[in-house]
């Protein structure tokens, strides 16, 4: 997954979760992101890149990354929403070989493209795709445009 925003603050990763920025907040301490009594990214968050201080207006205000933040939320069981907004996320590409997690179907790059109701469907449609994949379908149909 690609973001148009090299920098998010807890609000915009919550409309990537369909959470607010409180629940945002209380993952990211989970995760330890964020020290619960501060309310600020932890040694850990700072040394290892997942967030950044961006001075506004003369302060110091401390920025997620997304590149780092969102795929250690979708590891802590937290998933994405199905349609993801468009002025944080680049569209996903469909790129093969496909497979399916759960009810979720990644590309190969690991991104989800799309979410189906149970997991049957999703192995359904993953066998599908691949299929298409394999004879070039996907592929034609996506650059005959």
């Amino acid at each position: 997954m690609k973001f148009k925003k090299p920098t998010m603050k807890a609000r915009d990763i919550g409309r990537l979760f369909g959470e607010s920025s409180h629940t945002i907040n209380q993952w990211l301490e989970q995760a330890d992101l964020l020290d619960e009594k501060s309310k600020l990214p932890t040694f850990f968050a700072r040394q290892n890149g997942y967030c950044k201080q961006v001075m506004v207006d003369g302060y110091n205000h401390d920025y997620w990354m997304p590149e780092k933040t969102v795929p250690r939320l979708i590891g802590h069981g937290h998933p994405l929403v199905i349609d993801l907004p468009d002025d944080l996320v680049q569209p996903i590409e469909l790129i093969g070989p496909f497979q399916w997690r759960g009810k979720t179907i990644v590309n190969s790059d690991g991104d989800p493209v799309a979410f189906l109701n149970n997991p049957k469907n999703a192995e359904f449609t993953c066998r599908l795709l691949n299929a298409a994949h394999k004879a070039g379908t996907i592929d034609r149909c996506l650059h005959s445009q």
